[in-house]
C-alpha cells in the first residue's frame, strides 16, 4: 500500500501505525502534512468525518490532484534543463525530479544523466518495437561510455511516477480541506486531532529553517490535543507512542531511529484515558 508523495521524511512506512495511535475526534489536522502520507491513512481509516492538511509547500495540492488521478498517465521525460526551468510552477516536476524530493536539485547527475534518459525511454516504450529499438540505444551508449546497468538498476523517477499512480483512490474527497501557509496561521477547528510532523531537530534538506523552540511553545498553548513526532522533545512532554524505523534523514547519521508521539504534560492524562498509547511498537 502507498500513501501519500514521495516525500523527505515521509512516514508512508509508518503512517497506519501513527494513525491508529491518535485518538478518534471530529476532524483531523495535519499540521505539516508534507506528501500527506498520514493524512491519506487516516482518510482511509474512517475515523474522522472531516481532514485539514496543511504545508508550507504545495505538496498537499499535489497529492489532490494525484488521488483524482491527475498523473495516472504520467510518463514524459524531464532533463535537467526543463526541471530548472518549472521547478518554481511546477509541483510534480519539483517534487519527483528532484534530487532525494529535496525540491531542490536535480534528481541525477551530469555524468548519468544520458543512461538515465535512455532507460525511461525504454521502460516507457508505446510497443514491443519501441522498446527493443530503445534498449538497442541504451546498449550502444553504455558500450561507448564504458557504463555498465550497475548504476542504472534503480530509476528514481520511476519509482517516483509508480508512487503516485499506485495512490489508492479516496471514495471522496469532500471532507477534505487543503491550505498551504505557515502553520502558525492555521486555523484549527473544535474537536480536532491535531498532528504535526515538524522539520526534526539536527536534521537538514528542508525547503525552509525552522524556528523549533517557537514550534513547541505554539503547541503548549492550543486547547486542541496536539501530537508531535519528533524523536525527542522538551521536559514538558510526554512520549504516549514510539516504534523503532530506518531514518534515513537521523541528525546522528544512524540506520535505526525510535519515532515518538508527544503530547504536551497537560494532555497526557487525557491521551492515556483515551487510550493506552504507552507501549513500543516494535513490528
Amino acid at each position: 500500500m502507498t500513501y501519500g508523495l514521495p516525500y523527505q521524511g515521509s512516514k508512508q512506512k509508518i503512517c497506519e501505525s501513527i494513525v491508529d495511535a491518535l485518538p478518534s475526534a471530529e476532524c483531523f489536522v495535519d499540521v505539516f502534512a508534507g506528501g500527506c502520507a498520514v493524512t491519506h491513512a487516516a482518510m482511509l481509516s474512517h475515523k474522522y468525518k472531516r481532514y485539514v492538511c496543511n504545508d508550507i509547500t504545495d505538496a498537499p495540492t499535489l497529492f489532490v490532484d494525484a488521488i483524482a488521478g491527475k498523473y495516472k498517465d504520467e510518463s514524459r521525460w524531464v532533463s535537467r534543463d526543463l526541471f530548472y526551468m518549472l521547478k518554481d510552477v511546477d509541483p510534480y516536476i519539483r517534487l519527483v525530479w528532484s534530487f532525494g524530493n529535496d525540491q531542490k536539485t536535480y534528481l541525477y547527475g551530469k555524468d548519468i544523466e544520458e543512461g538515465k534518459r535512455l532507460l525511461h525511454k525504454m521502460l516507457f516504450a508505446e510497443n514491443v518495437t519501441k522498446r527493443r529499438l530503445a534498449w538497442m540505444e541504451l546498449h550502444r551508449y553504455l558500450m561507448q561510455s564504458l557504463q555498465s546497468l550497475e548504476w542504472l538498476e534503480r530509476l528514481q523517477s520511476l519509482e517516483g511516477l509508480q508512487s503516485l499512480q499506485r495512490l489508492e483512490r479516496l471514495q471522496s474527497l469532500e471532507g477534505l480541506q487543503v491550505h498551504q501557509g505557515d502553520y502558525r496561521e492555521l486555523s484549527i477547528p473544535d474537536n480536532s486531532c491535531v498532528y504535526c510532523d515538524p522539520p526534526y531537530k539536527g536534521t537538514k534538506g528542508y525547503t525552509v529553517d525552522f524556528d523549533h523552540d517557537a514550534f513547541w511553545q505554539w503547541c503548549r498553548e492550543q486547547t486542541q490535543p496536539v501530537y508531535i513526532s519528533e524523536y525527542n522533545a522538551p521536559d514538558d512532554f510526554v512520549c504516549v507512542w514510539s516504534k523503532d524505523r530506518r531514518a534515513l534523514m537521523s541528525p546522528k547519521g544512524r540506520n535505526i531511529e525510535t519515532e515518538r508521539l508527544f503530547v504536551p504534560q497537560r494532555l497526557a492524562s487525557v491521551a492515556s484515558g483515551k487510550r493506552n498509547l504507552f507501549a513500543h511498537d516494535t513490528d
